[in-house]
């Protein structure tokens, strides 16, 4: 083959990591699954303490599952009557350039930090609004609670243990009983954690849309809990005419747990239901191998095992050993290069072929070359150009300089690309990033050789240059 000229190639759109984009994705896609079987089989049924632990746990497990990665090695898939021909050929250089200082990545943080410090900062002056109103009230311990006074419009609201309750309400009235049973069971139940927990995972997580249908969900499974305690089957009706009374035109802080909460239209529905839901276990039950299946389809990730070859291993070569590759006879490039390749004992001339999967190793001859080479059905430049991270140079602390890797795979009789793997040992993570590339290639247009289709090996050199910001 022909050796073509390097071609430089300048990353337009350079990605910091691309392991990031996936773990965003599958995180969204985690919380999307989860909240999906709640908004059908979950929600508005009477089991909101499940409901609650569920929805607090599937924002946990969205954010956990994409960061575990348990790898299952594959074998591959040989096919035992097919030849591999060598073929030491190169293809053009790709070189890569990345700069030390990546202005594009800070950018896009800088976007990305805005929305959080914008939530956090609200959440801040929340908090704060909320001393203030306690500074200016009179307190009332009681136990673990500290009640206090004020004639601030959004009590009765809980926080914590603080209880602020409005001076214009009578604790003793039948109206002051319930709303005080009510903003207690916040408490005691630790509602206050759940809602800090929601704005913060909000904050840092701003883009997950799904996320904003959690923390509406959750507000509202603690109203439908202390709305039970506050009542009984008996003075339901009661408790819930109090709340369509009050509840007209009230606002109230987000991390507080307020009486007049809104969705009163499902606080009353929930209160005057006396239908138990079918299939609760199940419904239940049937959450976990949803989780599960969740679980494995995001943590597991699937690698085809390469077989050991008989030969040295072809990563411990120098540079200049894969550089004479290319002047050596053909002989000898079918027998240092091709994996899976032997001198017959009497007859070292001709090189031959294993079959790995008979019982017994048959010799067949090996060609040094194929007539049609293996070929990228697309532009494989451009594919190149798109998939590779030149910043993994940067990332990995590689100094400034050119850094030149030479991939070899197979492309089999079907076009799948197997087999990959680095000729050199230059580091920094440039290898895997080189063979992480040309496994996503996809399906090949195999070599041809006698009018068939033929496994055969190509290489690739791709060159990472790291230049001065």
């Amino acid at each position: 083959m022909k050796s073509s000229k390097p071609c430089c190639i300048k990353l337009k759109v350079s990605k910091k990591n691309s392991r990031m984009l996936t773990y965003l994705i599958q995180m969204i896609a985690c919380s999307g699954v989860l909240y999906a079987y709640y908004h059908f089989f979950l929600r508005n049924e009477k089991f909101h303490q499940y409901n609650r632990f569920y929805l607090l746990s599937a924002m946990l497990l969205s954010l956990v599952l994409p960061l575990i990665k348990i790898p299952v090695h594959l074998a591959p898939d040989h096919n035992a009557s097919s030849i591999i021909y060598a073929f030491a050929g190169t293809n053009e250089t790709i070189t890569v350039v990345s700069s030390s200082h990546n202005s594009h990545f800070s950018l896009v943080y800088f976007i990305y930090a805005i929305p959080v410090i914008i939530a956090l900062i609200r959440l801040a002056l929340s908090i704060l609004h909320i001393v203030r109103i306690n500074n200016a009230s009179s307190v009332d311990t009681s136990g673990t609670v500290r009640l206090m006074y004020t004639s601030h419009p959004d009590a009765p609201f809980s926080f914590f243990n603080w209880l602020f309750w409005n001076t214009n309400i009578d604790k003793d009235s039948v109206e002051g009983r319930y709303m005080l049973q009510h903003e207690l069971y916040h408490i005691r139940s630790k509602h206050s954690f759940d809602l800090v927990f929601l704005e913060l995972i909000l904050a840092v997580c701003w883009f997950n849309p799904f996320f904003y249908l959690y923390r509406k969900e959750i507000k509202t499974i603690q109203e439908f809990l202390a709305d039970k305690n506050a009542s009984t089957s008996s003075n339901a009706a009661a408790y819930a005419e109090i709340l369509l009374l009050r509840a007209m035109g009230v606002k109230h802080q987000r991390v507080v747990n307020p009486f007049f909460h809104h969705q009163i239209k499902r606080r009353i529905f929930m209160l005057t239901s006396s239908k138990k839901p079918a299939g609760a276990w199940l419904r239940k039950l049937a959450a976990v191998p949803l989780i599960l299946l969740t679980a494995a389809v995001v943590i597991i990730s699937c690698n085809v095992t390469e077989e050991k070859d008989a030969t040295p291993s072809s990563t411990d070569r120098s540079m200049a050993d894969v550089k004479n590759d290319r002047d050596t006879p053909a002989a000898n490039d079918s027998q240092r290069l091709t994996p899976g390749f032997a001198a017959s004992p009497r007859e070292t001339s001709a090189p031959t072929a294993i079959n790995k999967k008979s019982e017994k190793n048959e010799a067949f001859e090996a060609l040094s070359k194929v007539e049609i080479d293996a070929k990228y059905p697309g532009n494989w430049r451009s594919f190149l150009e798109k998939h590779l991270d030149g910043q993994v140079a940067v990332d990995n602390g590689a100094p400034v300089g050119i850094h030149t890797t030479i991939i070899q795979f197979i492309v089999d009789t079907k076009g799948n690309v197997s087999d990959v793997k680095a000729l050199t040992n230059v580091g920094y993570g440039l290898e895997q990033e080189s063979i992480r590339v040309i496994k996503q290639s996809g399906k090949w247009k195999p070599a041809m050789m006698n009018g068939k289709p033929v496994k055969a090996y190509r290489k690739q050199p791709i060159t990472f240059q790291v230049t001065e910001a």
